[in-house]
């Protein structure tokens, strides 16, 4: 996840990704 993030350049420094991953799954529809 993080990889796929960097890779694009989406900061998801806001983000606690353990958290809030299915709702960044459903936003960048991965």
């Amino acid at each position: 996840m993080k990889e796929y993030l960097s890779q694009n350049k989406v900061d998801f420094t806001d983000y606690d990704v353990s958290k809030d991953e299915v709702r960044l799954e459903e936003m960048f529809n991965i």
